[in-house]
C-alpha cells in the first residue's frame, strides 16, 4: 500500500488516516467526526417495583454523556401521591447527571408512555472517567404502578 494517505468521509474535516494508522488497527477519537465518535449502552434492567438502584452503563474510556433514557412497557400517569422519581447518578464520582431528577409528579412531572423513551434529562456532570459508574436510581413514592421491562439507553461520545 505504500504510505499513501487516505480521506475518508467518516474523519473530521481536515484529517486524513495514514498507512500507520490503518496497521495499528487505531483510529484517535480526534480523527472522527462525532457521528463515528457517538456510542450508545442499552441494558435490560427488568422490572422496578420498589425503590432500587440499578446498574446501567461503565464507561469504557474517558467520554462524554450526551443523553440517556428509559423504556417501559407500561404507562404510567402523572399522579402527585403515587409518583416515580429517577435520577442518573454517577456512582463512581458521586454526583448526579441531571440538576432535577425526573418525576411522574402531576404538578412538575411527565408521564411515562408505554414503549416510548422517557428522557432523564441529563445536563450536568457529563464527563466521564475511564470505569466510572453509572447506576438508575428509582425511587417509588406511596403507592405508585410498578415499572416493568424497563430498559436503559445511554449515549456517550469518546474524546
Amino acid at each position: 500500500m505504500g504510505n499513501a494517505n487516505l480521506t475518508m468521509p467518516s474523519l473530521a474535516y481536515g484529517n486524513t488516516l495514514v498507512s500507520a494508522d490503518i496497521a495499528s488497527g487505531v483510529i484517535l477519537g480526534a480523527d472522527c467526526t462525532t457521528p463515528l465518535k457517538t456510542k450508545s449502552q442499552l441494558s435490560k434492567i427488568g422490572s422496578v417495583t420498589a425503590t432500587d438502584e440499578k446498574f446501567v452503563f461503565v464507561a469504557p474510556t474517558v467520554c462524554t454523556i450526551t443523553a440517556a433514557y428509559f423504556v417501559n412497557d407500561a404507562t404510567i400517569a402523572t399522579n402527585d401521591t403515587n409518583y416515580w422519581t429517577v435520577q442518573l447518578t454517577n456512582l463512581t464520582q458521586a454526583n448526579n447527571l441531571a440538576a432535577t431528577a425526573q418525576n411522574t409528579k402531576t404538578t412538575g412531572g411527565t408521564a411515562i408512555t408505554a414503549n416510548t423513551v422517557w428522557d432523564l434529562a441529563v445536563d450536568q456532570n457529563l464527563t466521564m472517567a475511564a470505569n466510572d459508574v453509572l447506576e438508575m436510581v428509582f425511587t417509588k413514592s406511596s403507592s405508585a404502578t410498578s415499572l416493568s421491562e424497563v430498559v436503559s439507553v445511554v449515549y456517550y461520545t469518546v474524546a
